[in-house]
């Protein structure tokens, strides 16, 4: 065969080639044209679906949302490449609407689950498609956080919530929506909203009102309007109140015809229903929570209008209660229950039952306070039975739901708003349940760092792997860094990538949690009793010698409970209010800093806390009136205590050195000396908790090196102190070769973090400051050389997460045991920090000591330690000590009284 049949001439190759091209052109061409249709499809589809969720048909609308994000994904995946980029960004950008309004239908229709992952699925191809395809929708990121942000606010909690919506603000302003931005801080201003906090309401929601004002957004200006209404009912001020909801009501009702406005026409009424109730006017109240009620059972398809008319009737019962009709008042609170658990339209109250606690929609506190109401009712009519079935059922559910938030500040939360409970219970079972009333004190003490104790107990008594625990503890530490650093940058950019860092880490976290929540032993660890027995206390908690007293301060009395072995167990209830108990309480440490503008004075009440009497006169008065009241009542001739108490406070009273109170009225002209300060009578320590006691004498300590860690700050006094603390160590503890001092000045806080562990005792000797706006920044100043400040402080969001073993920690610095008060958990001090991190026991100081006395009392506690004293009477003997071999002018109880004992108080053992 001849090769010249084979050769293509040039003309005849050009052909070929256009051929091939105008081949290739169409086909690129009909490929195009497909796509275009297809995705022409898919928008139509998604369109329909955004028809359908406006007219509020969204379970109508989440199959088109599907059936567009499966056309859409279908030609990504038949596509290499694209060659028109408009298409493809059209493509790409579409898949994301349709998961985020996907987001909405199922938020709209109550499926939280389905809801989390269409937005989960939303901000991921967001992140996706950015990164292999330079897609940037800022914007779009925003919405999904923002509604993120309303999801965990229903599903998860506060403090996820929280981050979503701080997310969702930074894209925010990035992306320069002005409306969205306020959108953002309006409902970050609501979280508060349902967490009864008017404060931090008023703060978010005025700086929203600005803005919308700004823009000129009716509705954004009403919804702030709403927010601000309620959180003026909150503070009181009822007038205020009806401003703001009058404002919010005049521009819903404009708009009538949209069906959020008549929902939130609805809450407007509700939120005026309460104003005119707790302002007296009853026929108002009646007239506004009927009208309430009208809008929401005839929107009651709807899971919103569902949620908000059980709220609805527990409000127009509590109006029925304060009216005096008790029947009625009973009906409502039962409809309520009913419809918070999701049964019919109109409940049957007849065939009344408590749901079951996975049934109840939204709002969990009204929930319970529609119990409380229920038995609040039961009890006027006398029906004692009944009352107390409903304050135990309440109390039943708050433990249930504080055990099922996934983050601390939610369960924080729901035990200070839940205390008035704890209190008609209380007071109901007070004289005929004795040890009923004794338990539900406990049970509303401390939960969330019971829990923590009772987590890291776990991989103790379960044998859990120990590297799991360093990682939890690593990522706990590295998410409250990040917490942190994003709180103190200006930077958008940074918060947003910290933000971003800290949710990857929390997945983690959650992750490594779920393992341990399927071990059946790790959960029946956790959800043991609360609190332990009165014969269970006797048995295996007090000390032949001690006595327990413990605390429940409420709005009306405080109750005071007291277990001995001798005596048993007696309780007593005091016509003291909280109130009575903040006032004393603020000026008792006012006279004992000697100013009202310093110090937890200061933490407690931001108002005038002098006497206009002398501060040695006011002290006088206060320390013999608390005595008096608190404490007086358990004592006589017949019936002395014995010497070491053992005081289990409750709310402010957790701010008192009871060391300091007077047993005796002070004559006139009388010095220090004669004083009949408790301290030279009683050896008294503290606890969070009965529970918390428990798990501090139980906690079982690894074998360690016995030795004690002293860390000093750096000056003349604090080595002074550190070379007495070695002397003592080493002649009388005979364990001087065991003395470790600060190491490696250059990374102080690692090497505490990496060598804490091996030592039975740690000692601080240095300085500490409390802050009080934000706990978690309250600090321990550690020795180094250190350029960074930071590096050199130890927070307390750091203490949280680092594993101690010691069996006792002192901190002789300034105001370790001080903190802000949160109702229900306590004070969030360093001293707690130390606690939640394994310390069996502390010594720690309420107030900004003076340093040369404090190291005198500590040298001497240490000193009495090594001859087998308990830790309660090695610090009731310096105590004594001091107050017998010093001068009369030194004798002031700000030197002495604010060094405190914390936890198990048992010898050392040497």
């Amino acid at each position: 065969m001849n090769s010249s049949h084979f050769v293509i001439t040039y003309p005849v190759f050009l052909i070929l080639v256009s051929i091939v091209l105008l081949f290739t052109c169409q086909s690129d061409s009909i490929k195009f044209e497909v796509q275009q249709s297809e995705n022409d499809n898919a928008e139509k589809l998604h369109k329909d679906g955004w028809a359908l969720y406006k007219e509020n048909r969204f379970s109508k609308s989440v199959p088109l949302y599907y059936q567009s994000i499966e056309i859409r994904e279908s030609i990504l995946a038949r596509s290499t490449n694209f060659e028109d980029t408009v298409l493809r960004d059209k493509i790409l950008e579409g898949i994301i609407r349709s998961y985020n309004n996907l987001g909405l239908s199922y938020y709209e229709l109550g499926a939280f689950e389905e809801t989390e992952q269409a937005l989960e699925t939303c901000l991921y191809k967001l992140s996706e498609y950015e990164k292999k395809w330079g897609l940037q929708r800022t914007l779009r990121k925003a919405w999904a956080a923002h509604q993120f942000g309303r999801l965990n606010q229903q599903s998860k909690g506060i403090e996820e919530a929280l981050s979503k919506f701080e997310l969702a603000l930074n894209y925010s302003l990035i992306a320069k929506d002005t409306a969205l931005v306020a959108d953002i801080i309006n409902d970050i201003g609501a979280l508060f909203v349902d967490w009864r906090e008017p404060d931090s309401v008023i703060f978010y929601v005025d700086k929203a009102l600005k803005l919308y004002t700004e823009i000129n957004f009716d509705f954004g200006k009403a919804m702030a309007n709403q927010n601000l209404g309620y959180a003026y009912v909150l503070k009181k001020n009822y007038t205020q109140a009806q401003v703001h909801l009058g404002s919010a009501f005049n521009f819903f009702n404009k708009e009538r015809n949209a069906f959020k406005q008549i929902i939130h026409i609805a809450k407007v009424f509700h939120n005026k229903a309460i104003a005119y109730h707790l302002d007296g006017n009853f026929p108002m109240a009646q007239s506004s929570i009927d009208s309430a009620i009208e809008i929401n059972t005839f929107q009651n398809n709807f899971p919103e209008s569902y949620l908000t008319l059980a709220q609805n009737y527990s409000n127009k019962a509590d109006i029925y209660l304060a009216q005096g009709d008790l029947s009625n008042a009973k009906n409502y609170y039962e409809k309520s229950i009913l419809q918070f658990g999701q049964q019919d339209k109109d409940p049957d109250i007849s065939h009344f039952s408590v749901p079951e606690s996975e049934k109840i929609i939204g709002d969990k506190i009204g929930f319970i306070e529609a119990l409380a109401g229920r038995g609040k009712t039961f009890a006027a009519m006398g029906d004692f039975t009944k009352a107390m079935d409903s304050y135990k059922t309440a109390i039943q559910y708050f433990d249930t739901f504080r055990k099922d938030f996934r983050d601390k500040q939610s369960k924080i939360q729901i035990s200070s708003l839940t205390k008035q409970i704890f209190e008609a219970a209380i007071s109901m079972s007070y004289k005929t349940q004795p040890e009923q009333a004794f338990q539900f004190a406990e049970t509303s003490k401390s939960y969330a760092l019971l829990e923590a104790v009772r987590h890291y107990k776990a991989f103790d008594i379960l044998g859990i792997k120990s590297d799991q625990l360093k990682q939890e503890n690593e990522l706990r530490r590295e998410i409250s860094n990040l917490a942190i650093r994003e709180l103190n940058t200006d930077s958008t950019e940074l918060k947003i990538e910290l933000n971003e860092q800290r949710e990857r880490l929390q997945e983690q976290l959650e992750g490594l949690n779920e393992t341990l929540k399927k071990n059946e032993n790790y959960q029946k660890l956790m959800s043991a009793s609360v609190s332990p027995s009165i014969a269970d206390i006797q048995k295996n908690i007090l000390e032949k010698d001690q006595a327990l007293i413990e605390y429940f301060v409420g709005e009306d009395s405080t109750y005071i409970f007291c277990i001995t072995h001798e005596q048993g167990f007696k309780r007593y209830a005091v016509p003291v209010t909280r109130e009575m108990i903040k006032e004393r309480v603020a000026k008792l440490i006012a006279s004992i800093n000697q100013t009202e503008n310093t110090g937890i004075a200061k933490l407690i009440s931001q108002t005038e806390s002098a006497d206009n009497l002398p501060p040695k006169e006011a002290f006088k008065n206060h320390a013999f009136w608390m005595y008096q009241n608190l404490l007086a009542p358990l004592v006589s001739e017949s019936n002395p205590l014995p010497q070491r108490l053992v005081i289990i406070p409750d709310d402010l009273l957790g701010y008192v050195p009871f060391d300091a109170l007077l047993t005796s009225p002070v004559q006139d002209g009388a010095d220090y000396y004669d004083y009949s300060f408790m301290a030279k009578q009683y050896a008294i320590s503290y606890c969070y908790s009965i529970s918390l006691l428990k798990e501090m004498q139980d906690r079982r300590l690894q074998p360690t090196q016995d030795g004690i860690f002293v860390y000093t700050h750096p000056g003349k006094a604090f080595e002074n102190q550190r070379d007495e603390l070695a002397g003592i160590f080493a002649k009388e503890w005979k364990k001087g070769k065991r003395f470790m001092q600060n190491m490696d000045p250059k990374q102080p806080k690692k090497a505490f973090r990496s060598k804490a562990k091996d030592y039975r005792f740690v000692h601080f000797s240095t300085h500490g400051e409390v802050n009080d706006s934000e706990p978690n920044l309250s600090f321990l100043r550690m020795p180094g050389t250190t350029e960074a400040e930071r590096d050199n402080l130890l927070y307390l969001y750091e203490i949280y997460n680092i594993p101690l073993n010691a069996e006792l920690l002192v901190t002789g610095a300034c105001e370790t045991g001080a903190g802000r008060f949160l109702n229900g958990e306590g004070i969030m001090s360093l001293a707690r920090g130390f606690s939640y991190a394994g310390a069996k026991s502390i010594i720690t100081t309420l107030w900004a000591v003076n340093q040369d006395k404090t190291e005198d009392i500590l040298n001497d506690f240490y000193r009495n330690l090594a001859n087998n004293m308990s830790k309660d009477m090695a610090l009731f003997k310096a105590k004594k000590d001091y107050l017998e071999n010093n001068p009369q002018h030194e004798l002031h109880p700000y030197l002495w009284a604010g060094i405190i004992p914390i936890g198990n108080m048992m010898e050392l053992g040497f």
